[in-house]
């Protein structure tokens, strides 16, 4: 803010001084107009580059982590960019953190543990940013008989909810709820009415 009583130029320069600061600010945030850390408020406390690789490697052996969930974890040592995808770099090169390996477990994980069907597991893999050749790579591991075998399961367990309902009514919930999980709508209908009308 302009100070009335100041000499026009030293108003001037304080004026200037202050956006020139903003604009750095700006810069320092975001590449492009995309944010690539977190502002400082969300900087919990600065950690030096050595200490946060030494975390993070503590951090990634504990179970398989994304690139996404690393970079953040940095940003939010209070890190710069530079320091960010060396740290990344070298936890790369030292095999603590491996973008396939992630894809493989997540893939796994989500559908023999969660339940989930293949779409709803691409959709989440690409939310973490992960590339399309190790999705194509990782969703190779989901085996298509213990798929189907689950989602019969899920069809069994889910009609029996619906048992009392006109068959039509109890067909579209079903159908409505293994979608809803990411389950692909042909291999979902065909598997409902083939088993639904039974219980």
């Amino acid at each position: 803010m302009l100070n009335p009583c100041a000499k026009p130029e030293m108003a001037f320069a304080d004026n200037s001084r202050n956006m020139a600061e903003r604009f750095f600010t700006a810069q320092r945030n975001s590449i492009d107009g995309n944010r690539i850390g977190p502002q400082m408020d969300q900087v919990k406390k600065y950690v030096p580059p050595f200490e946060a690789l030494e975390k993070l490697k503590r951090y990634c052996s504990v179970q398989e982590r994304s690139y996404k969930a690393v970079r953040e974890k940095l940003y939010n040592c209070g890190l710069v960019p530079d320091q960010v995808e060396n740290i990344l770099a070298e936890l790369i090169s030292d095999g603590y953190l491996s973008e396939q390996r992630f894809a493989d477990a997540y893939a796994s994980g989500r559908s023999k543990i969660k339940g989930w069907g293949k779409r709803k597991i691409v959709q989440g893999m690409k939310q973490l940013d992960i590339s399309e050749a190790c999705i194509s790579i990782a969703m190779l591991q989901v085996d298509e008989d213990e798929y189907r075998v689950r989602l019969d399961s899920l069809v069994e367990k889910r009609a029996k909810l619906e048992k009392g309902r006109p068959i039509f009514e109890a067909r579209g919930r079903v159908a409505r709820f293994l979608i809803n999980k990411g389950y692909e709508p042909d291999l979902v209908w065909d598997r409902v009415k083939q088993l639904i009308g039974q219980f």
